[in-house]
């Protein structure tokens, strides 16, 4: 009886050693490692009650077992930062859990557009080679003006409502209209009124434009008259404006006399066409 009872001990133990690598394979990882302990265990407690069949057997047998198990049992290697690589193999052990599944075969997180930033931060995880990124992976955009540096033609001036990122050239805004008067008067006449409703419209289209309504005369009489007559003609302008919903506040005046003549005064023609107020831009806007 004792030798069978050592027979089946030994069978016992020659089984739980045969077999750990199958609890291994089958359970996998950290949950096979303590299968086959258990198992390691309970087999050299199983096998100290055949042996000896007391309690005494079993209790040796039990600490036999696990401390047989301790050097049969493979212990998976670790995965300290929980990213699927393994420590023996892993290029980057503190991997964040924010970059698990985005991780390569060293354990390091993915950088798919090579910019520098990994994929699990990357918002723009497709930005094209060689362009500069900020802190998020996406392409520069230096003045904020929706154009990212690589299109922007002027990456250091703000320009979002152009075409290629530069600011468009300002064309001045102008009032090319001169309106004319008959000889010594400063009154409005009819077609002055009516190129006047263009000025009114213009006016009113650009509520920021400042204008200095500039009067002058021709070269009939003397040059202190003829300064006088200019700036009545500019203040009638001014008046007729006002009247018709322009703001005073916007609209100064001045008079040249007869010192910027058009054309010549020789002629009566020349002396009507010099006769006139003209409009000038005071402050910069755009059209």
């Amino acid at each position: 009886m004792t030798r069978l009872r050592r027979g089946a001990a030994f069978l016992l133990v020659a089984v739980m050693m045969t077999g750990c690598a199958s609890i291994d394979e089958m359970a996998g990882g950290d949950d096979g490692y303590h299968w086959c302990l258990v198992s390691t265990t309970a087999a050299g407690g199983a096998a100290g009650a055949l042996t000896d069949g007391g309690v005494g057997g079993m209790v040796l047998g039990l600490l036999g077992g696990a401390a047989l198990g301790s050097v049969v049992c493979e212990r998976p290697p670790a995965d300290s930062d929980g990213d699927g690589v393994t420590d023996d193999v892993d290029q980057c052990p503190d991997t964040p859990v924010e970059a698990h599944g985005m991780v390569d075969e060293h354990g390091c997180p993915l950088d798919s557009d090579g910019d520098g930033v990994p994929d699990y931060l990357d918002a723009c995880p497709d930005t094209p080679e060689g362009i500069m990124v900020d802190e998020s992976g996406c392409p520069v955009d230096s003045d904020g003006d929706g154009f990212t540096d690589d299109v922007d033609a002027c990456p250091n001036e703000p320009a979002p409502d152009s075409e290629d990122g530069c600011p468009v050239p300002c064309e001045p805004l102008a009032i090319v209209t001169n309106v004319n008067f008959d000889f010594d008067k400063s009154d409005i006449r009819p077609d002055a009124a009516a190129k006047l409703e263009g000025v009114q419209g213009v006016l009113a289209a650009n509520p920021d434009l400042l204008v200095r309504v500039v009067g002058h005369a021709d070269s009939t009489g003397t040059d202190e008259y003829n300064l006088a007559l200019s700036l009545r003609r500019a203040a009638s302008v001014r008046n007729h404006l006002a009247e018709h919903g322009i703001s005073m506040t916007r609209l100064d005046i001045s008079g040249r006399g007869e010192s910027e003549p058009l054309v010549s005064n020789n002629t009566k023609a020349g002396r009507e066409v010099n006769r006139r107020v003209e409009f000038l831009a005071e402050n910069e806007v755009c059209k």
